[in-house]
């Protein structure tokens, strides 16, 4: 059974073997509360989500199934964070798109996960100015609910934005070893 807090939000778990096909990185600055599994060797939990029927946990503890290697002790804000030199995994909710990509471009280190309908806004483009390499995904990807199990559809398209020579690397190599496809684009300067 799918939790009903899913539905309506654009906070989606990233499949753990895209993950394990870019990784490891050093800092997932906004993961959910109760990952079920590690996308990154420190994780900061996003605040609860904030919807028209009130606050609540994007991603309840306690559910069946959860792992408990990542145990928050605290939610920090991701935004607020230093992110030092670190690698940086980011697939932040969708509708907070603007702040996270400022950060991502001034940080410039990692690789970063967005729906590809959204070149055209502002942090769309900032995306596009500021990233090394951009892999527009042929298909979509399943995300996955709280539980760990797959969503039920696929619903928007998705693009990886890489920052950096080396993790623009990773990215140019991605289609020849896993089920990831797609178009590159390179950002020439």
């Amino acid at each position: 059974m799918k939790p009903a807090y899913t539905n309506g939000t654009d906070r989606w778990l990233t499949p753990p073997d895209l993950i394990e096909a870019l990784g490891p990185f050093d800092l997932d600055p906004c993961c959910e509360p109760w990952m079920p599994w590690r996308t990154a060797g420190t994780m900061l939990a996003l605040p609860p989500l904030q919807t028209n029927r009130g606050t609540m946990d994007s991603i309840l503890p306690g559910h069946e199934g959860f792992t408990r290697d990542f145990q928050p002790s605290e939610i920090r804000d991701g935004l607020k964070a230093d992110w030092y030199n670190a690698r940086v995994w980011m697939n932040h909710p969708y509708s907070m798109g603007l702040p996270w990509a400022e950060k991502m471009a001034r940080h410039g280190r990692g690789i970063a996960l967005t729906a590809a309908k959204s070149t055209d806004t502002r942090w769309g483009q900032i995306m596009l100015a500021n990233c090394t390499v951009a892999l527009f995904l042929a298909g979509r990807i399943l995300f996955r609910y709280p539980d760990g199990s797959r969503s039920a559809g696929k619903w928007l398209p998705n693009v990886l934005w890489a920052f950096g020579e080396k993790d623009a690397s990773i990215l140019l190599e991605l289609t020849s070893r896993t089920k990831y496809r797609g178009t590159y684009m390179r950002r020439l300067v």
